[in-house]
């Protein structure tokens, strides 16, 4: 059985292991993209941005596999600043959890099945760390909105261009506000309208409160009216969204704390057993039919664990 493991160890470790170089490829064909992005702003002619789309093309001859790549590991070249875990760290980590698993599943499984329950775990190991890092930057930058909000009212309501008001946000608010508003005024440097400057933002981060104040400046500034108090109101709205999120997940903590009392409970149980009678789980490590039946037992185990998380989060989010 150890022989024939080494065949889905090996095979998993070459996955794992071309995962950095997809990575390489996709942060290099991004800065090939925006050089081009940049070129296509300068260039107002219609046979120009033809040209210039044909390129886009041609450089992006691998976006499919990288696009795949991105969707299932969850790891945004454009967002690289949210990752504070280093890459190697996460890849090497994902690759001992499915060389474990892998290793567990060999005792009532084929060689087959291993490789692809330790391919599997390794790649939902990487993926839970990307988009946990993610989503962490992200919960941190809609904590800051609202005083982000208030700073350009005020900076609006004494006389301060919008674009300035902007620059202020570059100098005044806590990271990782500063940074993303660093980006932002880089974009209006080079020509785009606040509003897609602000869009670009957007998709950076996919924080819907950003495209909603795309959208206002945007609107006020074909309409015109009283930008201050517009978005002072978009301050308070996204403030009580924040408040009533909290209070959301306040009001999942019971579930959350249940969760965890079911999920511990027959780690806890078997522990408890195994020092009451000593020998009474035997037949789970030296029965071949008992050694399915564990192997069963931490499927079903892990698959109530991410069952019981999906319901909470569900439940937060509506």
């Amino acid at each position: 059985m150890a022989v024939g493991l080494m065949v889905p160890i090996i095979v998993l470790a070459l996955v794992l292991m071309a995962t950095p170089v997809v990575l390489y490829l996709d942060q290099h064909e991004r800065k090939i993209m925006q050089r081009v992005a940049m070129v296509a702003e300068r260039s107002g002619k219609d046979e120009d941005l033809a040209v210039v789309r044909s390129i886009r093309r041609e450089i992006s001859r691998h976006q499919r596999l990288q696009d795949l790549t991105r969707q299932v590991f969850c790891y945004d070249q454009n967002l690289t600043v949210a990752y504070t875990l280093p890459v190697p760290l996460v890849i090497v980590a994902a690759l001992l959890i499915g060389i474990c698993a892998g290793a567990l599943a060999s005792m009532a499984l084929p060689v087959l099945a291993c490789l692809l329950i330790g391919l599997f775990s390794a790649g939902f190991a990487a993926r839970w760390a990307f988009n946990w890092q993610r989503d962490r930057y992200a919960n941190t930058l809609l904590q800051q909105i609202p005083d982000m909000l208030e700073f350009i009212v005020s900076a609006v309501r004494s006389g301060i261009p919008v674009v300035e008001a902007f620059r202020g946000v570059t100098r005044e608010s806590p990271e990782p506000t500063r940074s993303q508003f660093v980006l932002v005024m880089h974009d209006i440097g080079l020509g785009r309208p606040t509003r897609d400057a602000l869009l670009n933002l957007y998709y950076r981060t996919l924080i819907t409160e950003y495209a909603i104040f795309a959208v206002t400046i945007a609107v006020q500034n074909r309409s015109g009216g009283y930008l201050a108090e517009t978005i002072e109101t978009l301050a308070g709205t996204v403030r009580e969204r924040i408040t009533i999120a909290a209070r959301a997940r306040a009001l999942a903590g019971e579930g959350t704390v249940s969760a965890t009392i079911l999920s511990a409970l027959p780690l806890v149980t078997g522990v408890a057993l195994s020092l009451i009678r000593p020998g009474y789980l035997d037949p789970l490590f030296h029965d071949p039919r008992g050694r399915r039946l564990f192997v069963m037992s931490i499927g079903a185990l892990l698959s109530g664990i991410l069952m019981m998380r999906r319901m909470i989060n569900r439940a937060v989010s509506e």
